[in-house]
């Protein structure tokens, strides 16, 4: 729930999307991705 609000955040302060902001977002999700990947791995390996 917390890096739900955090990405709305984000976007939010950044306003309209512009090329730079697309590159941010872009950077922050090939971060996000794989954190939630490895979270929901975790997860699905805990009995």
């Amino acid at each position: 729930m917390k890096l739900g609000m955090s990405l709305n955040g984000v976007t939010t302060i950044l306003g309209k999307p512009e090329s730079k902001s697309n590159e941010v977002l872009g950077l922050q999700w090939n971060y996000v991705k794989p954190a939630i990947n490895i979270y929901f791995d975790k997860r699905e390996k805990l009995p």
